[in-house]
């Protein structure tokens, strides 16, 4: 095993030759992307151009207000192309352990967008042509007294590449939702 100082690459000799081990100028893990803000004036908030080839899968870390105490309120995702959301009916989604609901316009994560939301989704291949997997945990705090965690999954079932998607609720949105990529390693 050597260091290579001029290509900042770590390899190691497999027996017939000499292969990358690691590249210490691309680490392994999350890679940041960027922060996309919302500033209370919204119900939807566009996070546009962060799905790519450049990664497989994301994750998006979110802080978000909404002000209002509606035990009724939700979270709702469409995928974009561009700034141009697909709202045809293949959706699915359900939470946790629980019944699947079907061709719908857009995933409804339901029960989540109290006062205040925090929480990741994370998204499979959405940038391939091919249907994308969904995954959001948060907890919602309702009130001075109720904290709510909440999990769902969800399938987007059209193969066709994103580069972004919107998250809605139904009351004005502030906060924000850091981006990542997930780095495969080498």
């Amino acid at each position: 095993m050597y260091y290579q100082k001029d290509t900042n690459e770590l390899k190691i000799c497999d027996g017939s030759a000499w292969r990358i081990m690691a590249d210490t100028d691309q680490p392994m893990g999350l890679v940041y992307l960027g922060t996309f803000s919302a500033a209370g004036t919204s119900t939807a908030i566009d996070i546009t151009g962060v799905f790519s080839s450049a990664y497989r899968n994301y994750m998006g870390i979110f802080e978000f207000n909404t002000g209002a105490l509606f035990n009724t309120d939700f979270w709702s995702v469409r995928m974009l192309s561009g700034t141009t959301p697909d709202t045809s009916s293949n959706y699915d989604y359900a939470p946790f352990n629980g019944t699947i609901t079907a061709s719908q316009a857009q995933f409804y994560f339901r029960g989540g967008a109290y006062q205040q939301s925090f929480g990741r989704i994370q998204f499979q291949k959405p940038a391939v042509a091919d249907n994308t997997l969904v995954m959001i945990e948060h907890s919602g705090k309702y009130g001075a007294t109720y904290l709510y965690p909440f999990s769902w999954a969800g399938e987007h079932r059209v193969s066709t590449a994103y580069d972004g998607f919107r998250m809605y609720a139904n009351n004005n949105i502030t906060g924000s939702i850091r981006m990542y990529g997930y780095r495969d390693s080498i």
